[in-house]
C-alpha cells in the first residue's frame, strides 16, 4: 500500500512543484539577482534546520514499519492457533501484547508528525521573513531608480513563488520515503524467492534409463494373518 500510495499522486505532485521551483528561480535570477538574493538569504539556514528535520523522520518510518511488521506476524500466529487461545482463556494475554506493539509503532508516528510538523512550521516563518526583506531591499531599488515597481514585484513573486512551491513538496517527502521503504523490502523478498530457484537449477539429478529385475510376493497369505492375529 505504502508503495503504491507513494508512486500515484505524490510522485506526480512532487515532480509539478520541483519543475515549479526551478522555473521560477530562473526568473527570479534573471529580473534581478541582487534582490533575490537578498529575498533567499535565509535560505541556507532554513535548508540546515530541513535537513536535520528530514533525518529525524526516516528512522522513525523505519521502526514504525518494524513495529507494524511484528504486529501482522503475531495477528497471524494468533489466529492460526485460535483453538489453543480460547482452550487456555488467553485472549486477554494476547489482546495486551498486540495493544503494546501497537502503542510502539503509534508512538514512532507520533514522532514522525512531530518532526513533519517542525519542518513545515521553519518554512513558514522563512516565508514571512522572505516578505519583509523583500519588500524592504525593493522600495529600496524603486527609491534609487535602479529598478521598476513592476521589476520588483515580478522578481519577488517568482522568488516567493519558487519557495511556496518547495515547501510544497515536504509534505510529500514523508509519503515518498515510506514508499521507498517498502520498495526496498518488495525487493528484497524478490531476491530471496529468486535465490533457492537459481540454487536449485545448478544440481543436476541422474536417474536410471533402465530398471533391471523383478518383482517378487512371498508368503504373502501368512503375514497377513500374523498381522490380524497381532492385532487381535
Amino acid at each position: 500500500m505504502d508503495l503504491e500510495a507513494a508512486t500515484s499522486i505524490p510522485m506526480g505532485t512532487t515532480i509539478e512543484y520541483l519543475a515549479t521551483t526551478i522555473g521560477s528561480f530562473g526568473l527570479a535570477f534573471y529580473m534581478s539577482w541582487q534582490l533575490t538574493l537578498v529575498v533567499l538569504s535565509t535560505v541556507p539556514f532554513v535548508a540546515i534546520a530541513v535537513w536535520y528535520c528530514s533525518s529525524k523522520v526516516q528512522p522513525n518510518i523505519d521502526k514504525q514499519s518494524l513495529m507494524l511488521t511484528q504486529a501482522a506476524k503475531f495477528t497471524t500466529n494468533v489466529f492460526g492457533a485460535i483453538e489453543t487461545v480460547k482452550c487456555f482463556n488467553g485472549q486477554d494475554a494476547e489482546t495486551w501484547n498486540y495493544a503494546r506493539i501497537v502503542k510502539e509503532a503509534a508512538k514512532y508516528y507520533v514522532r514522525q508528525i512531530y518532526w513533519n510538523s517542525l519542518q513545515a512550521g521553519i518554512l513558514k516563518m522563512a516565508t514571512m521573513s522572505m516578505f519583509v526583506q523583500g519588500f524592504w531591499y525593493g522600495s529600496t531599488l524603486v527609491s534609487s531608480g535602479k529598478k521598476t515597481p513592476g521589476e520588483v514585484l515580478t522578481n519577488f513573486w517568482a522568488a516567493l513563488m519558487a519557495t511556496q512551491a518547495f515547501m510544497q513538496i515536504m509534505p510529500q517527502v514523508i509519503v515518498l520515503e515510506k514508499g521507498r521503504n517498502a520498495a526496498n523490502k518488495l525487493r528484497a523478498v524478490m531476491a530471496s524467492l529468486e535465490g533457492p530457484g537459481e540454487s536449485t537449477s545448478m544440481h543436476t539429478y541422474e536417474s536410471p534409463t533402465s530398471c533391471v529385475g523383478d518383482i517378487n510376493l512371498k508368503n504373502v497369505c501368512q503375514v497377513s494373518h500374523y498381522l490380524l492375529r497381532s492385532t487381535d
